[in-house]
């Protein structure tokens, strides 16, 4: 479980295909100094486990089930990924509960500048509409962000100075791919409400 506010922007320094799936190696300052094998880290939004370790870098395998969901099979040397290690027992929980399991890949539909702030607009899949009110959470790359507008099959969230600071969005473009999780407890609440067959 993550909280969707990024701890670093990590880079890419190896990108080696195994069969179906994918080997990243990613390079970091400040969290590998307080990782082991074994633990979860979300890069990009997406829950991967620490498979090996060096001094300054990381490596971590995505399956091909993750390849399929999300935007991860785009990355190459040289791309900046956000970075997020799992919540402790006393960690504040500064953004909202993510699990770091992508929903679906989104397209940035367009990018407005208002400075100091910016505000993006985001399409997403139809049938993830239902999980998407305005003012409700959304993990984008995940960055855990407000819902400022709904339109049809298009969402409209706020970036402000902190957050382009601190995460890797700033070389997102109109058409740029980003991996998409909707709010956790809203799939949970649906889920409950079709097994008791109350909602359809």
């Amino acid at each position: 479980m993550f909280t969707g506010i990024i701890e670093e922007i990590g880079t890419v320094i190896k990108v080696m295909r195994i069969g179906n799936g994918m080997e990243l190696t990613i390079s970091s300052n400040n969290i590998i100094q307080d990782i082991k094998l074994g633990d979860s880290i979300a890069v990009n939004g997406i829950c991967l486990t620490v498979e090996s370790i060096t001094d300054h870098s990381f490596g971590v395998t995505c399956s091909a089930a993750t390849l399929g969901k999300s935007n991860i099979g785009m990355l190459r040397v040289g791309c900046q990924v956000n970075l997020e290690r799992a919540l402790t027992p006393s960690s504040r929980v500064g953004g909202h509960f993510v699990q770091g399991h992508v929903d679906c890949t989104g397209r940035i539909s367009g990018i407005i500048d208002g400075y100091p702030s910016k505000k993006l607009k985001l399409r997403v899949p139809v049938k993830y509409m239902k999980f998407s009110p305005q003012g409700g959470s959304i993990a984008i790359n995940g960055v855990s962000l407000t819902i400022a507008g709904v339109k049809n099959s298009e969402l409209e969230i706020n970036l402000v100075p902190h957050t382009l600071k601190n995460i890797n969005m700033k070389a997102l473009s109109p058409g740029s791919k980003v991996n998409v999780e909707f709010d956790c407890l809203a799939k949970y609440v649906e889920s409950v409400l079709l097994k008791e067959g109350i909602y359809r």
